[in-house]
């Protein structure tokens, strides 16, 4: 009826996650990212480590680029092709198994009668913007507007929205802040602030195709 990660070589509890508690499931690729993460917006959460989490994700590092300084110039510029077609087959062999993995997850949810999917972010519409404290790099999908590679983790749910407000919007400024009014007025408004202004017309493309009000 769901997900179990146990890690192994060490005595700790099994994380469970059940196809009913997945509200959101998104699979970020590793295409532009230092990383390939698998994450699920959870809609109770549940306990890791003695904390309660809705955000819970499983990436693998594609890797690092390192050089040793002390060698030439020529055998440098030989290294660095080298680990650039080795990460780039990295790339290519993570995200074949990362791929077949959710897929065989979608089928397994869908035999045990669950609506399963993984939402791919579209990274060419995407912006930067503020959400919490530090900036990140936004991108929608088919069904929200996340951000998965920093943490904390952001996910909003587009279908939870009633409008969107821009607020700072100036052409002698060169950000301006969204505030996303949700249909619960009881919730309080999502604000991502910084967000460069050359993005707004981007943004404003994308809430039209979401028949999102702004």
């Amino acid at each position: 009826n769901g997900l179990r990660y146990v890690l192994s070589g060490r005595q700790s509890e099994p994380i469970d996650i059940l196809y009913s508690n997945i509200k959101h499931a998104f699979y970020q690729p590793c295409k532009n990212e230092t990383m390939i993460v698998l994450h699920f917006h959870l809609r109770n959460g549940i306990i890791i480590g003695k904390k309660q989490h809705k955000d819970v994700q499983f990436y693998t590092e594609v890797g690092e680029v390192t050089y040793d300084l002390s060698k030439g110039r020529s055998n440098m510029e030989h290294e660095e092709i080298e680990m650039e077609q080795r990460e780039k087959l990295l790339r290519a062999k993570l995200s074949k198994v990362f791929e077949t993995f959710f897929k065989k997850v979608e089928d397994m949810a869908q035999l045990k009668g669950a609506s399963l999917e993984f939402d791919i972010p579209f990274p060419q519409i995407g912006f930067d913007g503020v959400p919490y404290r530090s900036q990140c790099f936004l991108q929608p999908t088919t069904h929200c507007l996340i951000n998965v590679i920093e943490w904390p983790s952001f996910v909003l749910t587009l279908s939870d929205v009633e409008r969107v407000h821009f607020e700072r919007v100036d052409f002698s400024l060169r950000n301006f802040d969204m505030v996303f009014i949700f249909k619960d007025y009881k919730r309080a408004p999502t604000v991502i602030t910084s967000i460069p202004s050359k993005s707004l017309e981007p943004i404003k493309d994308w809430l039209n195709s979401c028949d999102i009000v702004y």
